[in-house]
């Protein structure tokens, strides 16, 4: 350690405490409601939340993972870089505060980043990961990412996530490691921190809520929670005799083995059984090792729905081709018992247990889908931290933190310690990782390969045999959609589940068909009355929800029918759910008027227990986007044939009065058979003016010609706005002013 000053500026941000957060009483913030998901209801019963445990000693503990970080530093004699070589004195920090009152959530979290995470993340990594840098410096930042859909004035903001920098390149770049800090560091630290790059692209979970009234109630009643010999999960209400959570190889994830805070744990999770399959963090190494029969795959810890979320995804996803399945199955009538409906989402107890349950259930849903230990409840003026123990399934809460007024330890050194213990925490699960995935690949045995012949690179010409099989198939499969699509157009209840690591349905969410009276409603519902729709992964998500491949199964007749190539749309929000009520509209007034080259619509479904809407259409192929080989490049193609059949599609949307509105390559679509379609109609307009429709087919063809706008002129090569009239109106617009059915919200 170096002089005085510096000790002295350390030991400034050690006693750091927060001014008061005041909230802007001429905000117009909306109330804060329970944040609990349509997906959290769905997360798989072997990683959901069982049980909630106090733990006052958690402040302390990560008060000590501080004093032994600095006492090993110390202890090695490490010289520090003063204070001039960019140390994050306070006075600077609290320049870059915004003045006055807060207005919502995502000024909570501007003030907690700009001072809090700023002075943590530095002294973290100095004195954790890098202390011979040559000045001060940062190699994880806490930065905001499109975790969920902006919102102006929202009271919950998901958004800020603690990330690894990246190594520096040029040119630097704020969210990068600087070149000299990186070089500081031997080469284990370095291959360490890649390796957490690579499988923890969001390290733990932050969720920034407005100074209200109704966070601080919730975050105080999270005590009462604690004391209950189980955690009220919610789920859905539905019934249904038949459904099992599908039997899917589950991946488990390593606790921690060697952090400050295990030997606080022990003494509470003793007393619990293990989650069977899963591996425990207070074993030794080489238990723990061998209880994680599968870890997750990198690729699927990297898309991670983290990043998902809910929302906008960090990487625009693709889509893939769902497997084919067998088109009938005969099933025994077990599996298709009667289903009981619930009629209302009921809600028990006082307002502050309903709103504490749901923030802990959310927030450790998104722990879960990040692989994240810590999680932070932040109110401005009060806030928990909580440790999720995968092993038990226990979430540990800190006792309620006062933000302004901590003492041993103050909030600054809570908040070091805190970062701290994330990079420790991910260190060691990494570790553990890796050295699996090396034991695992010593173990299999290395395949020879097989000298490709020439023979195999020729195609081998169709028989008469294989030629009459597919045509077979072929007539099969028209045969199976048409009873499918006859079948759901007159069944009254759809229920859905989802089955996609980390969601794996307890129980699947009913819907009926949208604008349904309340009076049609049944209680009960036979075999022949419902359909299942089965969501298997999300392949994309925009301004209408999110998308997701899906499969519909139904029982007709002692016989179960299955039909795989089907997309599901989720809206949530009430901007959503209009537009989506425009889309479906707007698809049932092309169908009436017999244009081809869409999807079928099999119909547009309401959740019972939610404002939830599911546009359910049949899988019309992969967009030119996603289809372009170069995905570094903004260039796709388009073969002569497909160009034709794209301008024939348009032009009988357009002889039906409609104008697109989105034309752009992520609504272009092509199937395996070359069989052209557009989708999206969200934005659409009935009763277009001619003239909007015929500058729209000259940008679909110039679009299709290669004539299109670098990245930032059009938002995703979208269609111009300039002929948009009375007739043609903005989004905005659109989400004011269009009809459709009553949203029974």
């Amino acid at each position: 350690m170096q002089g005085k000053r510096l000790g002295a500026e350390i030991d400034s941000l050690l006693d750091y405490n927060p001014q008061p957060l005041i909230p802007d009483p001429g905000s117009v913030c909306s109330r804060l409601t329970p944040p609990l998901s349509f997906y959290d209801k769905h997360l798989d019963k072997r990683l959901s939340l069982r049980r909630i445990i106090p733990i006052p000693s958690l402040t302390a503990d990560l008060s000590a993972v501080v004093e032994r970080t600095i006492k090993n530093v110390t202890d090695q004699k490490v010289v520090l870089p003063n204070v001039d070589s960019d140390f994050p004195t306070l006075k600077s920090l609290e320049t870059l505060l915004e003045k006055g009152p807060v207005k919502d959530a995502k000024a909570v979290g501007d003030a907690y980043q700009m001072v809090t995470s700023a002075l943590a993340t530095d002294l973290a990594s100095m004195f954790l990961l890098h202390p011979n840098a040559p000045r001060w410096s940062s190699s994880f930042l806490l930065v905001k990412r499109p975790i969920t859909k902006y919102q102006p004035l929202q009271p919950l903001n998901e958004n800020f996530v603690p990330v690894v920098s990246k190594p520096h390149t040029e040119p630097e770049d704020i969210d990068m490691i600087p070149e000299d800090t990186w070089n500081s560091m031997d080469q284990a630290r370095q291959d360490d921190l890649k390796q957490v790059m690579e499988r923890f692209p969001l390290l733990a979970v932050w969720q920034m809520f407005f100074v209200c009234r109704e966070a601080e109630d919730a975050l105080n009643y999270m005590s009462k929670l604690a004391r209950t010999d189980a955690f009220p999960h919610c789920t859905f209400l539905t019934s249904a005799a038949g459904h099992v959570p599908a039997d899917i190889d589950l991946p488990r994830y390593p606790d921690a083995l060697n952090t400050a805070w295990s030997s606080s744990l022990s003494s509470f999770t003793s007393g619990y059984a293990t989650a069977p399959g899963a591996t425990t963090g207070l074993a030794s190494e080489s238990t723990n090792a061998a209880r994680l029969k599968h870890p997750l795959r990198r690729s699927i810890r990297l898309s991670a729905r983290t990043a998902v979320s809910r929302g906008e995804s960090t990487t625009k996803a693709t889509k893939s081709s769902p497997s084919r399945k067998p088109l009938r199955t005969a099933l025994s009538n077990g599996r298709w018992g009667d289903v009981t409906i619930p009629s209302e989402s009921l809600a028990t107890g006082p307002p502050e247990k309903k709103m504490a349950a749901s923030m802990l259930q959310h927030a450790w849903t998104r722990a879960v889908e990040r692989d994240a230990s810590f999680i932070v409840l932040h109110s401005g003026n009060f806030e928990r931290i909580a440790f999720r123990h995968r092993s038990t399934q226990t979430l540990f809460i800190s006792d309620l933190i006062d933000v302004t007024l901590c003492k041993n330890p103050a909030y600054g050194k809570l908040h070091i310690g805190l970062f701290m213990s994330i990079i420790e925490d991910v260190l060691d699960r990494t570790r553990q990782l890796v050295q699996f995935d090396m034991e695992t690949e010593s173990r299999q045995p290395k395949k020879r390969k097989r000298e490709v012949q020439a023979s195999d690179t020729r195609k081998r010409p169709k028989t008469r045999a294989s030629v009459a099989r597919e045509a077979t198939q072929q007539m099969e499969q028209r045969k199976n959609f048409k009873i499918v699509s006859e079948e759901v157009a007159n069944r009254p209840l759809a229920l859905l589940r989802i089955q996609e690591h980390p969601f794996n349905s307890p129980a699947p969410a009913s819907f009926l068909p949208a604008g349904l009276p309340r009076a049609a409603r049944k209680a009960v519902y036979t075999s022949h009355e419902y359909i299942y729709l089965t969501l298997t992964s999300k392949i994309g998500g925009g301004a209408t929800g999110d998308v997701h491949a899906a499969a519909i199964e139904l029982y007709a007749d002692g016989t179960a029918y299955s039909l795989s190539d089907v997309v599901v749309k989720l809206a949530f929000e009430a901007g959503q759910r209009k537009r989506m009520r425009h889309e479906f509209e707007v698809y049932e007034h092309l169908k009436s008027s017999g244009v081809t080259g869409i999807p079928h619509v099999f119909g547009l479904f309401q959740d019972v227990e939610g404002d939830t809407l599911a546009l359910v259409m049949s899988n019309v192929g992969t967009s030119l986007w996603d289809r372009r080989p170069d995905k570094e490049d903004i260039e796709f193609f388009a073969s002569k044939a497909e160009r034709i059949a794209f301008a024939r599609v348009l032009e009988s949307i357009h002889d039906a009065g409609v104008r697109h509105r989105d034309i752009r390559a992520e609504n272009l679509l092509v199937d395996d058979s070359g069989v052209v379609s557009i989708v999206d109609f969200d934005q659409a307009v009935l009763n277009a003016s001619e003239r909007s429709r015929e500058a729209e087919l000259k940008h679909l063809l110039s679009l299709l010609d290669g004539d299109f706008s670098t990245i930032g002129a059009l938002p995703s090569f979208g269609t111009p706005r300039e002929y948009d009239t009375e007739e043609s109106k903005s989004p905005d617009e659109i989400d004011r002013d269009i009809s459709g059915s009553p949203d029974l919200s």
